[in-house]
């Protein structure tokens, strides 16, 4: 159904659209398709009144955060900073906010550049600078297109003096180094497995060369096995190419794997923040300490000492 919804977009005014974005919040339509639903409406100088209030809080506590001199919201280069918390915490709309396809309070800056003050033409050049990739790469991947024609698309958006011979070279040396087989281009993505057509998304964000890739729950669809190889995938570029990750998730023991820091959400707010060894060995709030106890599957005996469940 979310599909049927997103394929409409294109033909659609704006107050269509955005009443297509109130779908979200009664039927659950599946984050890949609410940006897709959210890219088609800003393009038409949409606005998303739905979503706001949500965003407003997660923005206000971050900049709050920020200005107490505390280091919450500030993601260096080469750094990956996790956010965690329950279902409905705000993860995913404080990457929405961040990539400003919801209107939020307080400063995002992006290279020195205040994001927070642009908008429209003015904003679409900074789009390539900070990229996302979604939980269900199947979902998120045009089955009709070609993997090497989505791959290129942001190259045709961005790069429009590339010529197509330039686009197809650029297509196959990225393919290649996430780790897909040679004819990968000329294939399309329902004939890859899950953890390939999540290198496809990896490799479709980093066609533009961006600074920060958001990857919102990247792993959380794939079998534990394929989950390591993406997540060591993700190291891999990350030391090679000097990218910053926004790794959003609720699967702690996989923050945890990558993460340099952690920002721990609950109702739209920050509850916690700090390195991400130091929030998992010494957990200041007790909605930190629960959730990793969760991860762990440890409980608490009578006596206030933590055991493990038996598997």
């Amino acid at each position: 159904e979310a599909e049927a919804v997103v394929a409409t977009c294109e033909r659609c005014d704006v107050d269509t659209l955005r009443a297509l974005l109130g779908c979200y919040g009664r039927f659950g339509i599946a984050m890949p398709h609410l940006y897709r639903l959210m890219f088609a409406c800003e393009f038409r100088g949409g606005a998303y009144p739905e979503l706001e209030a949500a965003a407003g809080r997660v923005c206000r506590q971050l900049h709050e955060t920020v200005e107490r001199g505390q280091r919450a919201g500030t993601l260096r280069r080469g750094e990956t900073l996790g956010v965690v918390g329950e279902s409905g915490s705000g993860k995913s709309t404080l990457a929405l906010a961040l990539l400003r396809l919801i209107p939020a309070a307080g400063t995002v800056r992006l290279l020195d550049q205040p994001l927070d003050r642009l908008s429209g033409a003015a904003l679409r050049p900074w789009r390539r600078h900070m990229q996302v990739v979604f939980q269900d790469p199947f979902g998120s991947l045009n089955p009709r297109l070609s993997v090497g024609r989505a791959v290129d698309e942001g190259l045709r958006v961005h790069h429009k003096d590339l010529n197509a011979a330039q686009r197809a070279e650029r297509t196959r040396a990225l393919l290649e180094e996430v780790g897909l087989p040679a004819d990968a281009a000329e294939r399309y993505p329902h004939e890859f497995s899950g953890g390939q057509r999540q290198r496809i998304a990896i490799a479709r964000a980093l066609i533009v060369e961006p600074d920060l890739l958001i990857l919102d729950e990247p792993t959380s669809a794939l079998d534990r096995s394929v989950q390591a190889q993406v997540l060591e995938l993700l190291k891999t570029l990350q030391r090679r190419h000097g990218l910053s990750y926004l790794f959003i998730s609720h699967d702690l023991k996989v923050v945890r794997a990558i993460s340099h820091r952690l920002l721990v959400m609950r109702h739209g707010q920050v509850v916690e923040h700090g390195d991400t060894e130091r929030v998992f060995r010494e957990p200041q709030q007790a909605y930190t300490r629960r959730l990793i106890d969760a991860a762990y599957n440890r409980t608490v005996n009578a006596g206030g000492e933590k055991q493990a469940v038996a598997h």
